[in-house]
């Protein structure tokens, strides 16, 4: 798929407060999607009387969440999985369809860092407002009795109060709709210091701007760049899903030659690996939804298969990483193993700066070291002047993707590109240098 990139839309979004992580849950948590009443009011079948009224007969509201940058990208890859696009947003795209459309995209997209599901919007000015709108909500379709919950919340210019306020409303309203149907509540998760997040816990995603209210459930569950093949990781890594959606913006096209020289734990190559053979980057891995009450397996069913039909049996493609760290090969060699592909991609212990171009044109996709995560010295535009002559030395007719902490390293590359997208990099503001073919000096 070949993407162009076009600047994103300055819609501001927010910066949504993540409830604090937890290393303890509330003790009674049930598994998440049979449904088992406390009485016999509330049966399996009559929660798939609900689902089928509520859920699956009509469509949905999504946003794809992305980086801020890859905006083009996930746009494009919505619309290549014939997906209703809405309208683009800093950091994401809004997009429309069945409850199908959403298993999709969490199953196919590659530059998108979770899909939400819009549940509900309403007006309300106050606690017992937002409590009483969302206790009709059909959250019984949606969340398992017990289910484990965490906030994900953002409050602006509303009378209704804090953050938490609006969230005990909200969850106060959940647990009364379960204890009218006789089903467990869904519980809080407990905050008990920083760690990870914990795979079976639901979050709900708030924005309440004045008097409105917006709520939204997490699809996908560990974020999309968890493909489940990287396990080894080197310095200052590059996301999977950063990585892939540059390669869109890129263009990069299966045919052609790519090469990483500072490959460290492979993304560039190994994303490239899976664009190429057309594998669905979510084959391999769990997601929230699947935990839902109204979830319908025999459609995800379908569509896994329908995945592994299309990944494509490809010729040997060309893409070759180097990094002169030898750890970095090691850990890049493993993370591609575990892919499963047949056709493997190469990797060697190599110094960039002492190797020539491996092939007569290519794309060359450089995430160097930089700024805070890696040490560059005293003079940190000294590694992009080094690294722009050698790339005009020897990358002659190679078209370059390079990320760059700001405008003066951009600079420093003595590249012409083609465009720059300004990206979020781990906390850090890193530009994506493209070019079209170099000329060799």
């Amino acid at each position: 798929m070949e993407a162009r990139h076009a600047l994103p839309l300055r819609i501001g979004v927010g910066v949504f407060r993540r409830s604090a992580p937890v290393t303890r849950v509330l003790k009674g948590s049930t598994g998440l999607r049979k449904v088992s009443p406390v009485n016999n009011e509330m049966t399996e079948l009559s929660i798939e009387r609900r689902a089928k009224r509520h859920v699956w007969s009509r469509d949905h509201d999504f946003l794809a969440v992305c980086a801020p940058g890859l905006e083009a990208a996930c746009r494009a890859e919505l619309s290549a999985l014939d997906s209703k696009v809405l309208t683009v947003i800093r950091g994401g795209v809004a997009f429309a369809g069945r409850l199908e459309a959403g298993y999709s995209a969490n199953l196919w997209l590659r530059s998108a860092g979770r899909v939400l599901m819009r549940v509900d919007r309403f007006r309300a000015g106050a606690y017992e407002e937002i409590f009483s709108k969302s206790r009709k909500m059909y959250w019984e379709t949606l969340l398992a009795p017990g289910a484990l919950l965490s906030f994900r919340t953002v409050v602006r210019y509303s009378r209704a109060g804090h953050t938490e306020r609006v969230e005990k409303a909200i969850l106060d309203g959940i647990q009364a709709r379960f204890n009218e149907l006789g089903l467990k509540r869904p519980m809080l998760v407990e905050p008990e210091g920083p760690s990870e997040r914990l795979p079976e816990v639901q979050e709900v995603y708030v924005r309440m701007e004045g008097n409105q209210c917006l709520l939204s459930l997490d699809m996908s569950g560990p974020p999309l760049h968890f493909r489940g093949y990287r396990k080894d990781v080197h310095h200052a890594p590059i996301r999977e899903t950063m990585a892939a959606g540059l390669l869109l913006l890129m263009g990069w096209r299966r045919e052609e030659p790519l090469l990483d020289p500072m490959c460290g734990s492979g993304a560039f190559p190994i994303e490239a690996a899976l664009m190429g053979h057309n594998r669905a980057p979510g084959l391999r891995r769990d997601f929230a939804f699947t935990r839902w009450p109204c979830f319908r397996p025999k459609s995800w069913e379908y569509l896994l298969r329908e995945a592994a039909k299309s990944e494509r049996n490809a010729p040997p493609l060309r893409l070759l990483g180097r990094d002169r760290d030898p750890d970095a090969i090691r850990a890049a060699e493993e993370n591609f193993r575990r892919t499963g592909i047949e056709h493997r991609v190469a990797f060697e212990t190599a110094d960039f700066f002492q190797t020539k171009a491996p092939f007569d044109s290519g794309v060359l996709a450089i995430n160097p070291p930089y700024g805070k995560r890696v040490s560059t010295g005293s003079d940190p535009a000294k590694l992009y002047r080094e690294i722009g002559r050698k790339i005009r030395a020897d990358y002659g007719g190679w078209r370059v993707l390079i990320l760059v902490p700001g405008w003066r390293a951009a600079q420093a590359l003595h590249l012409n590109p083609r465009s720059t997208v300004l990206l979020d990099h781990g906390g850090f503001p890193v530009l994506a240098v493209m070019t079209d073919a170099v000329k060799t000096i």
